[in-house]
């Protein structure tokens, strides 16, 4: 961390510079005005089993803003799947209830309705910031005198990022390289003047890379959000297998594991088959699989073929919708990758979420272990 630390100041000196350089309309402060009313703190609720200890209450935080006069709010599907309650924390001190109106599963994003009235949502960008620019990332901190909201900058690296989440794929993404937050799922990325540039959907790690969040720009989040305000929701296509192999690999994806009581079980797929070819394409990567899976949706039946032993089977599978706990990119920073970062007085920029991070991981692993259980009747058939 200490090494880390003195890169951290230089960026946030490098910041002040370019603002001051660019003069008073790029200072931020304008921007943290133009955040403070539409930025909120997004709080989901959900029961553990007690058949599956430890049980109790686990909770979830994340990034949400409003995108309507009505108290329309934008916010990711991370912690919503099966949560028993959802409540909106405004740093103003307002609160309400929530619940889910629509949802765009590819997206990771999901749209609430909240009791709150005259809202306001952020003013589009007239342009991305350009590489080499930087955005600022908007969210909320838990403060000892209430919740605060937060700017945290980043350096615009790139317009083209293509990515695939969840088979999905995600062209002319905004990569930003900075620090990265948990509970930054959904949410929302400004330019210096607090103007909506894009939302957060994704981050990658890498070893030898400081993360990178690519962001969905908001010409791109656009329609999405029209179709949710519409009460569309958007499922994925969903077999119930994890796969290994190698891409370009000759004979295939093989299947690693079956999960309970999915479309892959119910149509007899056994771990250690091999699947060669999903409808006419050829399978010589296992995101080929993820793709045309996703392509066909729920309720739709492929044809795969399979190398079993030294059979090759032709076995129908119906798709049902993918569980909306596989949803979205986002997920817990490594915990070497958790720093601090400093602030500035009279304007919070990228502070710690130490109990907000913590509260995250508690659940990340109780869902680790949720999935290792679902998963455990399968890899016992191996």
């Amino acid at each position: 961390m200490r090494r880390r630390l003195p890169r951290a100041l230089a960026a946030c000196a490098a910041l002040l510079a370019a603002m001051a350089a660019r003069g008073a309309a790029q200072d931020p402060r304008a921007a943290l005005e133009r955040a403070a009313p539409v930025v909120a703190c997004v709080r989901s609720t959900l029961s553990l089993p007690e058949e599956s200890p430890p049980a109790g209450e686990a909770h979830f935080s994340n990034a949400g803003f409003f995108v309507g006069t009505q108290g329309e709010m934008l916010t990711s599907l991370l912690g919503l799947a099966g949560c028993r309650e959802i409540r909106v924390f405004c740093p103003d001190g307002r609160q309400s209830e929530a619940t889910v109106a629509a949802l765009d599963q590819a997206s990771g994003l999901a749209l609430l309705r909240t009791e709150l009235r005259d809202t306001a949502p952020f003013a589009p960008a007239p342009a991305l910031p350009s590489p080499g620019a930087w955005a600022l990332v908007a969210s909320v901190r838990q403060r000892a005198d209430g919740l605060s909201t937060v700017l945290s900058p980043g350096l615009v690296t790139r317009h083209n990022a293509d990515v695939r989440i969840h088979g999905v794929a995600w062209d002319g993404m905004l990569g930003l390289a900075g620090h990265v937050w948990s509970g930054w799922a959904g949410a929302p990325v400004l330019d210096m003047e607090g103007r909506l540039a894009g939302v957060v959907l994704a981050v990658t790690y890498e070893a030898a890379r400081e993360p990178e969040v690519l962001v969905l720009p908001e010409g791109d989040l656009a329609p999405i959000l029209a179709r949710l305000k519409q009460g569309e929701t958007r499922r994925l296509g969903w077999l119930g297998i994890t796969l290994t192999g190698e891409p370009g690999a000759r004979e295939g994806a093989r299947i690693r594991s079956v999960l309970k009581d999915s479309p892959a079980q119910r149509a007899r797929l056994h771990a250690d088959d091999i699947i060669l070819q999903i409808g006419p394409h050829v399978v010589d990567d296992p995101a080929v699989v993820a793709r045309h899976v996703v392509e066909a949706g729920p309720g739709r039946t492929v044809e795969l073929k399979v190398l079993r032993g030294d059979a090759i089977l032709t076995i129908p599978v119906a798709l049902e919708a993918r569980p909306l706990l596989v949803s979205g990119g986002m997920r817990q920073p490594p915990p070497d990758r958790i720093r601090p970062w400093p602030t500035l007085d009279g304007m919070p920029l990228a502070p710690e979420f130490a109990d907000l991070v913590r509260e995250n991981q508690r659940l990340q692993e109780r869902l680790r272990e949720l999935e290792r259980q679902v998963q455990a009747p399968a890899l016992q058939r191996r």
